[in-house]
């Protein structure tokens, strides 16, 4: 498995195919029990060879996106890149399973 973290450590991207660069490879086993259902970006840190909470996580507001406004320009790009980041995620993952396919015929 692969993880991707930013500057403070903080895992923003996980991969079960292996697919991931650059990441850090890792040992599932190291996981906290409820990392896959609770992940999100930040909520976990990868320090020392280890995957914990992290203790400095602050929840981020849903924003509140109104066509009308245009000061919510920069929420709207985000939660589009966040969109695009998980459509990448599940390409990855599915471009993973085809190699796999192939490597077997």
């Amino acid at each position: 498995m692969r993880i991707a973290v930013n500057k403070a450590d903080e895992i923003y991207l996980f991969d079960k195919n292996d697919v991931l660069t650059p990441a850090i490879d890792i040992d599932e086993s190291i996981l906290p029990d409820d990392f896959f259902s609770a992940f999100v970006p930040g909520f976990y840190v990868y320090k020392d060879d280890k995957v914990i909470k992290n203790p400095d996580f602050v929840k981020p507001d849903n924003p509140s996106i109104n066509t009308a406004n245009g000061n919510n320009s920069l929420a709207a790009q985000a939660a589009v890149l966040t969109t695009i980041q998980q459509m990448l995620m599940y390409q990855a993952a599915d471009i993973a399973k085809l190699k796999q396919g192939v490597a077997k015929a």
